[in-house]
């Protein structure tokens, strides 16, 4: 390290002699070499050097804080994304459970109209009232109760009964008794009044 003025010395220098002057004078030739003068550009450049550093540290700070910010805005998104995509797989998942509970529905009303074909074909060849009627099934293929046991029984059948076995096809229940009996008789297949 240079050699720095003594300020104390310079004090007294200046309060004792002439000879002080010429003291006084060595040592504020020697100023220079303190360090606030001799390295205060340095030290500038060193703060400019922080300062700059901290801007773009600065900088940098608010880069990332964009980022993140896009991030969130990203999750966000991704996350409404993955909701609307829950949704989407249980609404999905409830047709996909209505569409199996129709096909059930549909093959157990093709068994029954297969089985009713039967059905209808054999009866249509009955030629006695007596001779047992095969039974039809309803649109669940359920066999259905009440169903009469053959042409006598059906033609005995009351207002209420007929109408019951009526509602149980699906069929139309206006009409006066004699009419409804005749519906139903054409729809078991009974073409001749056996």
């Amino acid at each position: 390290m240079d050699a720095q003025p003594n300020v104390q010395k310079l004090a007294e220098a200046f309060t004792t002699s002439s000879t002080a002057f010429a003291a006084a004078s060595h040592e504020i030739a020697l100023v220079p070499n303190l360090p606030n003068f001799n390295d205060g550009q340095r030290l500038l450049d060193a703060i400019n050097r922080v300062n700059t550093n901290i801007d773009n540290l600065r900088t940098d700070v608010n880069a990332v804080k964009e980022d993140v910010n896009a991030l969130k805005t990203d999750f966000n998104t991704l996350k409404t994304d993955v909701n609307t995509l829950k949704t989407d797989v249980t609404t999905l998942k409830t047709d996909v459970t209505t569409m199996n509970g129709k096909f059930d529905n549909l093959e157990l009303r093709m068994k029954a109209d297969s089985l009713n074909h039967t059905a209808r074909v054999y009866n249509s060849h009955i030629s006695s009232r007596e001779t047992p009627l095969r039974e039809l099934h309803d649109q669940r293929n359920v066999a259905v109760e009440g169903f009469p046991r053959d042409s006598s029984t059906l033609m005995g059948l009351t207002g209420p009964a007929i109408s019951t076995l009526l509602e149980a096809f699906q069929l139309p229940t206006n009409g006066a008794v004699e009419i409804r009996k005749r519906r139903f008789r054409e729809f078991v297949g009974l073409v001749v009044d056996a």
